[in-house]
């Protein structure tokens, strides 16, 4: 499929339109901000990144592995093999890569993410290591600069437990920053490999012998040897676990430019099905590119959203433009009651009026769709100027 209207359009995809409306109106989502929300500063990708750090390995059986497993799509083995032979080569490798990276950018953000801290939710959540959402935040709340950006660690559980507490206040100014796998600057904190994911959200180191045996000198996946090692999949020990584990349970997040192919987050959302069965009344809501459905058909789109409603998870389609800043578009034209700059305004019904005091017309009484509002307004705000 070429042409995504058909989808974009149907009556079903407005319907999760509308709850995602109705979210952002009432200002009580929280945003999840993936790493293609990114891209538009040339932050690298899991795969980029992983290739970055591949060609400062020197050993060339290494690579070769490191290769075949990116090859395959298994990111999580290959950042594994990357983080081990790295440190054990030179240790600055590691961190200095990531400092270098995910280091602020000039300027610190685009227009994109200015609208993103604009949207109106509690706060934020990301597993991105670059600082770009706390920028724009500070940047809003120019009156009060000090944004919270907070880490999960076993010594930042005060300030967990703060940014917690803060998702029960609508206060638009003291929205806050939780950065579910650390920051750039604290490369100690990031989680990127298998090793890290098993002991953060696990509780379970990955041994050296079990990293050599399965990994390093095995094709072994991620699956097979936690079966084989009688790993269990819930792991209610760290607080990782239980902090994204009660954030999914009791909020509704909103997905953006988040791929929800992360096995552990996936895990925690096969968890939150079997213990509260959210079928057919999703709690949580994911902005999805019409990109994805390339070459697939109306069918592909109903199963797709079945399949993540069935999770408890709302589907909400956009259309998408090749280099995927479809979504900039998407966001401008959302009604500007789930805005906080415009909260307000009222879109849904406008009439051509007479203003006395200018004697130019304005926007009050007449319906007219989402793109015909815009252009009005810009005539309007060019007449305005004259």
């Amino acid at each position: 499929m070429d042409d995504f209207s058909e989808i974009v359009n149907s009556e079903e995809n407005s319907r999760s339109e509308n709850i995602l409306f109705e979210t952002l109106k009432s200002g009580t989502g929280i945003l999840f901000v993936g790493s293609g929300c990114s891209i538009r500063l040339k932050y690298p990708s899991w795969k980029g990144l992983l290739e970055k750090f591949s060609q400062k390995i020197e050993d060339p059986k290494c690579k070769e592995i490191i290769e075949n497993r990116l090859s395959q799509d298994d990111y999580l083995i290959a950042a594994e093999i990357i983080k081990r032979k790295l440190t054990e080569e030179n240790p600055s490798h590691y961190e200095d890569t990531f400092k270098e990276e995910f280091a602020p950018k000039e300027p610190p953000y685009h227009e994109f993410h200015k609208t993103l801290v604009d949207l109106r939710v509690k706060g934020f959540i990301t597993t991105n290591y670059d600082p770009v959402i706390g920028s724009a935040l500070r940047n809003k709340n120019l009156e009060k600069p000090h944004i919270c950006e907070v880490m999960i660690s076993e010594y930042t559980k005060p300030q967990v437990h703060s940014f917690i507490k803060s998702l029960s206040n609508l206060n638009t100014d003291t929205r806050s920053v939780l950065h579910l796998h650390g920051k750039h600057d604290i490369p100690l904190s990031t989680i990127l490999s298998y090793g890290d994911y098993m002991e953060k959200y696990n509780g379970i180191p990955l041994s050296q012998k079990d990293f050599e045996e399965n990994f390093l000198n095995g094709s072994v996946d991620v699956e097979t040897f936690e079966r084989r090692a009688g790993i269990k999949e819930r792991s209610l020990r760290t607080v990782h676990y239980r902090v994204v584990y009660s954030l999914m349970a009791t909020q509704r997040l909103i997905y953006i430019g988040f791929g929800l192919s992360d096995p552990y987050w996936n895990k925690i959302v096969t968890d939150i099905q079997g213990d509260f069965h959210p079928y057919n009344d999703p709690s949580h809501i994911a902005l999805v590119s019409s990109n994805e459905f390339k070459g697939k058909t109306i069918e592909d789109y109903i199963n797709l959203k079945e399949k993540w409603r069935y999770k408890g998870i709302e589907i909400v389609v956009y259309k998408d433009k090749e280099d995927y800043y479809g979504i900039d578009d998407y966001l401008l034209l959302l009604p500007p009651e789930t805005l906080i700059s415009t909260r307000k305004k009222d879109q849904d019904e406008a009439v051509i009026e007479k203003d006395t005091n200018l004697d130019i017309p304005v926007i009050s009484d007449i319906k007219v769709n989402r793109k015909l509002k815009k252009k009005a307004i810009t005539s309007i705000d060019d007449l305005r100027k004259k």
